[in-house]
C-alpha cells in the first residue's frame, strides 16, 4: 500500500536529499536540560522521519522473514592450497608490507 509520506521521502528536494534519515524531533521538547535546536524541526523533517521509520520497519520484516544462511557458508577454510603458507612481507620489498599468503 503506497504512502504519500514514503513517496515524498524518496524524492530529492532542494536542501534535502532523497531517502534522508532524520530524527524529526527536538530533544528540548522532551527534556528541559537539553538546549533547543538552532533550526526548528520542519514539517518536511517530521515527514521524512515518519517515512524512514516505515522503510526501516519494512526492511526488518523482510530480514526477519529470510532463512538464515547455511552454517558452512560462514565457516573459515581449514586448509590452504599447497604452497600458500603465511609469509612475512617486509616494507619496501614491493609487497606493500604486512602478512600475506603466497608461494
Amino acid at each position: 500500500m503506497p504512502s504519500p509520506a514514503f513517496d515524498a521521502w524518496m524524492e530529492e528536494k532542494p536542501g534535502s536529499p532523497a531517502c534522508n534519515v532524520v530524527s524529526g524531533i527536538d530533544a528540548h521538547e522532551l527534556r528541559a536540560d537539553v538546549p533547543p535546536r538552532p533550526q526548528p524541526v520542519s514539517d518536511e523533517e517530521r515527514a521524512d522521519a515518519v517515512a524512514s521509520s516505515i522503510y526501516h520497519a519494512w526492511v526488518k520484516q523482510i530480514w526477519d522473514a529470510l532463512p538464515p544462511p547455511p552454517p558452512e557458508s560462514l565457516a573459515l577454510p581449514t586448509s590452504r592450497p599447497a604452497g600458500h603458507e603465511p609469509r612475512i612481507v617486509r616494507q619496501g620489498s614491493g609487497g606493500g608490507g604486512g602478512t600475506g599468503w603466497g608461494p
